[in-house]
């Protein structure tokens, strides 16, 4: 299988999550002009309809409010998961951070975007899997932190049990990055 990075860290202020803030769209979170910018490239936001949208204070070379989104709106990752099927992609590894995620606004916007993906993947029937990002972790608390919360996705969560996560040699499939 073909599949994709999801990083799903993208959040708004006004998107619902438990952060209630700019993240990841920004240095310093917050949209203080281009030079604030954390990505390469603006997003095309035009097939979202305006609940999925997060509007900015900048514009666009054309004078159009510069728009983004979040991957808490499960409407916006379910656009995503349709968008995979329609190009025939088989589906993502789910970029679980693992700094900050003994936050609880942090898990909790975590979480939202894991039940996000599931729903994705089951409604257009793409596969899911769970891939731990351990960039900058200490080392010391490394595996004590992976170990709580895979626990915790299996039990809570309970992601292991979609028809869709993905699966090798009928065991579930998480990666380290």
């Amino acid at each position: 299988k073909l599949m994709f990075g999801y990083q799903g860290w993208f959040a708004c202020p006004d998107d619902g999550s438990p952060l209630g803030r700019w993240e990841h769209w920004f240095r310093g979170g917050q949209p203080a002009g281009p030079k604030s910018l954390r990505v390469d490239m603006w997003p095309d936001v035009s097939e979202l309809d305006p609940a999925e949208r997060c509007p900015t204070p900048l514009t666009l070379p054309d004078g159009r409010r510069a728009d983004l989104y979040s991957a808490f709106n499960a409407q916006t990752v379910a656009r995503h998961f349709d968008w995979m099927q329609d190009y025939d992609l088989a589906g993502v590894f789910l970029q679980r951070f693992t700094v900050r995620l003994d936050t609880d606004a942090v898990r909790g916007f975590r979480d939202g975007v894991a039940r996000n993906v599931r729903a994705g993947a089951e409604t257009h029937g793409r596969v899911f899997a769970v891939m731990y990002d351990i960039s900058g972790h200490p080392a010391a608390t490394l595996s004590a932190t992976v170990k709580r919360d895979w626990v915790y996705l299996v039990d809570t969560l309970r992601v292991t049990e979609s028809a869709r996560y993905l699966r090798h040699r009928g065991r579930p499939l998480v990666a380290i990055w």
